[in-house]
């Protein structure tokens, strides 16, 4: 009668630790759900703040007649280059060869940095665009394309994404 006995706890004890076993992995699953949702939630947040503090340059002529970069963002734009091409490509890497005046600047929210360069200095060959790239405060890295009529004067701008 003692074999039954030992027999039926034994059996009772595996089945509880089969049941622990199985809430023990229910909540192992749970957590990493969790920790999913957390860092998905981190990501969206990152995304808002780097919204509310990006920068969005473009190019304006001055009363001068000089060419200036121009912050219509949210945010300071910080290392600023700019590159005169005739390739519409965005050369991420590029190096800076125009606005010596402006190389390395940081351009405060509704604010222009004079470039030294006059106006039609650039766009006095069709389809000649200006890249200009920068930095938010995050670090982020962005670009802002500026197209030129054959005067020299700005006729557009566009904000490509890094991809």
């Amino acid at each position: 009668m003692i074999e039954f006995w030992a027999v039926f706890a034994a059996f009772g004890q595996l089945v509880v630790l089969a049941v622990t076993a199985y809430f023990v992995w229910r909540y192992l699953q749970e957590t990493t759900e969790l920790r999913r949702t957390a860092q998905q939630q981190v990501a969206v947040a990152n995304e808002q703040l780097e919204a509310q503090i990006r920068p969005a340059l473009t190019v304006e002529v001055n009363t001068a007649a000089y060419l200036c970069v121009s912050n219509v963002g949210s945010g300071t734009a910080f290392n600023l280059r700019l590159v005169r091409t005739k390739v519409e490509l965005i050369g991420w890497e590029a190096e800076s060869n125009f606005g010596v005046g402006a190389r390395g600047a940081a351009v405060a929210v509704g604010h222009c940095v004079d470039t030294g360069e006059q106006r039609g200095s650039v766009g006095t060959f069709k389809g000649e665009h200006l890249q200009l790239f920068y930095e938010s405060l995050s670090g982020k890295t962005y670009a802002s394309v500026v197209m030129f009529e054959g005067d020299g004067t700005p006729s557009g701008v566009r904000f490509p994404i890094k991809g």
